[in-house]
């Protein structure tokens, strides 16, 4: 009787260690926004916008790549860039030199980026201090739309909405 006691108490002690359910909702969540949108995080993404506005050429470089993010806009020969590694700023020149920029990234600017590459379903994003939690999920036109708070370590929260059918992202909002 007495061991039959103890079980019952360890099986009860383990089933409230183990993951809630919130948890298992909130993992096949994550997964399904990695399945859906191929993990970009895990890539450097490059994308350039040339046009020719007056006779002059434009050119407009971004690339992401985690934290990081280099803007640049060029006009004619002329070029002036915005890099940032998260925690600080460097404005460049027609030559790529960084100069140091008196500006702070903004935290914002960072919780954009980590939800635009969907770093926030990677499975390293909590680890590495980020937070994602579910919110209450909101009904439109008879769908219901899963929403979750992302606030990456380097970067202010973010409500983020997905579509119910394909877990692409469909909203940022600012908290």
């Amino acid at each position: 009787m007495r061991f039959a006691a103890l079980v019952a108490g360890v099986c009860l002690g383990l089933a409230w260690l183990g993951p809630s359910r919130a948890d298992s909702d909130l993992e096949h969540l994550l997964a399904s926004v990695r399945a859906a949108g191929g993990a970009p995080y895990a890539y450097h993404v490059r994308a350039r916008l040339s046009e020719i506005d007056d006779g002059i050429p434009q050119q407009h470089d971004l690339e992401l790549e985690q934290a990081r993010r280099f803007l640049q806009d060029c006009q004619g020969l002329a070029c002036r860039g915005l890099f940032t590694d998260g925690r600080r700023s460097f404005e460049t020149d027609s030559n790529g030199t960084a100069e140091p920029s008196g500006d702070s990234p903004s935290l914002f600017d960072a919780s954009l980026q980590a939800v635009l590459l969907e770093e926030f379903a990677d499975p390293e994003f909590r680890t590495q201090g980020g937070s994602v939690v579910m919110l209450e999920p909101f009904e439109r036109s008879g769908s219901t739309y899963p929403r979750l708070r992302v606030s990456p370590r380097l970067g202010s929260p973010v409500d983020v909405t997905l579509d119910p059918h394909t877990y692409l992202v469909t909203s940022v909002e600012d908290r």
